[in-house]
């Protein structure tokens, strides 16, 4: 979910910022042996730890972008446009909670948040469209790829990818 914002720098040239949240979440089940196991006998001897984990986080997205439309802004009919720059992403409310089932012993709950970056940078292009009514109305349908040079999210417990594929419709009045 966000918003289109757009500033006409000239007939062609706009920059455009679409600011989007979204909501994460994933689940981790690790398990972890310790010990000896005897291969002569059929019983696994070794000590079992088990880690169950749910995160949760929210994302939000700033790109800032140059966009170029290969009509005069006030041309009637349809525009096309290619965009890029720059995007930032602010990992926040990231929560995890944990419990931890030892070989021995009771069950250890927590809720401290696995390792994130809160900021990181990507850099991002697209192609897209503008189609205009005779209400008014401007459809901008996109597709736009990021590539982040760093992940919010890079442990044994969740990875982030580098790589982001989107397709944006706004509406505009």
């Amino acid at each position: 979910m966000g918003v289109n914002l757009q500033y006409a720098l000239s007939e062609r040239w706009v920059v455009a910022a679409n600011p989007t949240y979204r909501k994460v979440a994933f689940h981790a089940f690790i398990q972890s042996y310790s010990g000896v196991d005897n291969s002569s006998t059929a019983i696994d001897e070794r000590q079992l730890t088990q880690i169950n984990e749910d995160t949760t986080a929210r994302y939000f997205d700033i790109p800032l972008l140059a966009r170029y439309y290969k009509k005069d802004r006030h041309e009637r009919g349809k525009r096309w446009f290619f965009d890029g720059g720059g995007t930032v992403r602010l990992a926040q409310q990231v929560r995890t909670e944990r419990s931890i089932v030892p070989p021995k012993g009771d069950t250890v709950h927590n809720n401290i948040p696995i390792p994130y970056q809160g900021t990181t940078y990507g850099l991002t292009g697209g192609i897209g469209g503008q189609f205009i009514d005779d209400f008014g109305i401007r459809i901008v349908p996109e597709v736009r790829y990021t590539f982040w040079l760093g992940k919010p999210f890079d442990s044994i417990h969740g990875k982030s990818r580098t790589g982001q594929l989107e397709v944006l419709i706004s509406f505009g009045f």
